[in-house]
């Protein structure tokens, strides 16, 4: 077993770990979804009060967070996840407002190994991630730069560069209630 993982795996199973994983588009800040001072902090580490992304094991992994999976959603994760895919759906009443701070959740079941071996150690398999770096900045691309950005702010970096390309963008479509998909970023998954 890869022991860079455990070591994640043993500080995201704390209610307050903050792990940097790279995600497709640069490191970012992961933690517990049900752990909402540990949201805060990430918020407060990176400056920025928007939302966040949650990372699923399995579509399963989303169900207390979204209001319903309308059937055209449901037919996008099956064809599309894991891959990169970010869809937001209506979110849950109960929610916590630092993941979903408007009427929607972004979720992503992604690709890279990696992270489904990550998610499938985490009880619930969810995970909530930072989409950028401090103030807004891009994202990290390599762990040395997590470092160098953070410091010791972070609990523990997933020192793995090469284990997800960071030159593939995500295709983010929205669905509401109805239904109804609205493309909101083109990215590597076409849609037909």
């Amino acid at each position: 077993m890869d022991f860079d993982l455990l070591n994640a795996v043993s500080l995201l199973e704390t209610s307050n770990g903050i792990v940097a994983i790279p995600g497709p588009e640069g490191y970012g800040l992961a933690s517990r979804a049900d752990c909402t001072e540990t949201l805060e902090r990430i918020q407060r580490i990176t400056g920025s009060d928007s939302t966040m992304l949650l990372l699923g094991r399995d579509i399963n992994a989303f169900t207390p967070y979204v209001e319903t999976i309308p059937k055209p959603a449901f037919d996008l994760m099956t064809r599309h996840w894991p891959g990169l895919l970010i869809m937001q759906l209506p979110k849950a009443s109960l929610a916590p407002a630092n993941i979903c701070t408007g009427a929607f959740v972004s979720l992503i079941q992604p690709e890279a190994p990696i992270l489904l071996d990550l998610l499938s150690l985490i009880p619930g398999g969810l995970l909530a991630i930072s989409s950028s770096g401090r103030m807004g900045d891009v994202s990290p691309k390599t762990a040395q730069a997590v470092f160098d950005m953070f410091g010791d702010d972070v609990d523990y970096v997933l020192q793995q560069d090469d284990a997800v390309p960071q030159s593939e963008v995500a295709t983010v479509v929205s669905i509401d209630q109805d239904g109804e998909i609205h493309l909101l970023r083109s990215g590597r998954i076409v849609l037909d």
